[in-house]
């Protein structure tokens, strides 16, 4: 939640309000424009900025925040790559507007029709399409960030500490970057990284880089910043500015995590960390993740410990203003009111849309896709595993993926493991690897064997 001034604060909650816009434009010749609210054509000032690509909850979001704006006066000086700055004002009393910045943006292109020019930009994350050079090497999160910034000439808004504090802040992490990866941009080891930490990436409104942990927000005040733990920032009570909105029948409940892993022999498939009983996600191949370091299913087990504690409702809330809300922020939102809500409900902020002087919303995840899109991916993987496991019953033919198991312990690893389990009777009413945590096995399954139709041997990570 971003820093206002008290007058600000209670005139935004205010039933009715007046606007003002200013702002400038200064180009790459350090020529500055100046904007007003009557070179603004009225209805054409958005912006929209999201923690994840779609409506889904999802780890890893670094996305590009856009604002478009149409102007009118004299602005035909060379705007590419020109930076714009907007601050809004609230009017208080007399002649009196406390403004407060609400975004940088870079032009990125002009449309001139007439006397009216129309602006899209985008926010500094557009920086980061930037081909990254690293092939090998060991970084922390905030090591990372900080290289990544320098490099694409960002600055770094969270400290060293506030990173560090955030989950396996201060892991040692090995990079291991592939070379036949012909689109190697800086986008892509961010997203990789932000979902190590649990978390993602955005741009402020004063154009600087911070790095948000899913479940953890800040207040500011001035230069002090008041931390809330799944707990709410905010309340939105049912007197206060909702216009609108919808909301979902319950809390995400996230039990499980969905991994590939390149360093496994059966790499193709995903690795289950957690469970199945509630909502999945499917984190792909991370470029940070590999088995064949130290803490890897730790790392792994400490992201799902903390996506287990994001109870996060569903939820799209249309506000006549969203100036306050910052990506992450935690807000309550009150019974009754608007959305007659029978109980209060808690939302994680993750899409702002902001249309000046106009209805703006404020979101999280739609639930049905947080579930569906999360688990898509990996219901071929299982359902293959199933099927082949199965065509192995009544005979004495080995099924197995990767090359042939040994008996032995192998790997640098000393976690790298082959256990043997009794093998469930019943394949298809069963999962393989629900069968096997819910016996009790403290691993992560990676290869799995059926042999001699009886019993399960398969390769694990220790944790």
């Amino acid at each position: 939640m971003y820093t206002v001034t008290n007058e600000y604060e209670t005139y935004v909650k205010s039933e009715a309000r007046n606007y003002s816009m200013t702002g400038s434009i200064v180009n790459k010749n350090n020529v500055t424009m100046q904007i007003t609210r009557d070179n603004i054509l009225e209805g054409s000032l958005s912006f929209t900025n999201r923690s994840t690509a779609n409506n889904s909850f999802d780890i890893g979001g670094c996305c590009i925040g856009s604002m478009e704006i149409t102007l009118q006066g004299d602005y035909h000086h060379s705007l590419y790559n020109a930076v714009i700055t907007l601050q809004q004002g609230i009017y208080v009393t007399g002649d009196t507007y406390h403004m407060e910045k609400v975004g940088t943006w870079i032009i990125k292109k002009a449309h001139w029709n007439g006397e009216w020019v129309t602006l899209e930009c985008y926010d500094a994350m557009c920086l980061t399409q930037k081909k990254y050079t690293l092939t090998t090497g060991s970084f922390t999160p905030y090591s990372f960030f900080t290289a990544m910034c320098n490099d694409c000439g960002i600055t770094l808004a969270t400290t060293q500490a506030e990173i560090e504090a955030m989950v396996n802040g201060t892991a040692t992490l090995i990079f291991n970057g592939n070379t036949q990866e012909t689109d190697r941009k800086w986008s892509d080891l961010i997203h990789d990284m932000c979902a190590v930490i649990c978390g993602f990436c955005s741009i402020n409104r004063f154009g600087n880089l911070e790095v948000h942990q899913f479940g953890k927000c800040y207040k500011r005040v001035g230069t002090t910043k008041t931390y809330y733990t799944n707990e709410a920032l905010d309340t939105l009570t049912k007197n206060d500015r909702i216009t609108g909105g919808a909301f979902g029948n319950g809390a995400i409940n996230i039990t499980g995590i969905y991994i590939n892993d390149r360093a496994s022999k059966n790499a193709d498939k995903s690795i289950l960390v957690g469970n199945t009983t509630g909502t999945t996600l499917n984190l792909g191949y991370n470029r940070w993740l590999s088995s064949a370091t130290s803490g890897y299913a730790t790392k792994l087990q400490n992201i799902l410990t903390q996506l287990t504690a994001c109870q996060f409702y569903a939820a799209d809330i249309h506000l006549a203003d969203v100036s306050l809300y910052d990506l992450g922020d935690l807000i309550t939102l009150q019974a009754g009111g608007e959305l007659s809500l029978s109980e209060d409900i808690l939302m994680c902020v993750m899409n702002i849309d902001y249309n000046f002087a106009d209805e703006s919303t404020i979101s999280s995840y739609t639930f049905s896709e947080a579930s569906d899109s999360s688990t898509s991916a990996v219901e071929s993987n299982l359902t293959n595993r199933v099927e082949t496991l199965e065509s192995a019953q009544g005979s004495d033919k080995e099924v197995y993926y990767g090359t042939t198991l040994p008996t032995t312990d192998i790997g640098q690893d000393s976690s790298l493991y082959y256990k043997i389990i009794q093998r469930p009777e019943d394949l298809k009413t069963l999962n393989v690897v629900e069968y096997i945590q819910s016996a009790g096995a403290s691993y992560i399954p990676t290869d799995i064997l059926v042999t001699n139709n009886t019993r399960i041997m398969m390769r694990g990570i220790f944790y």
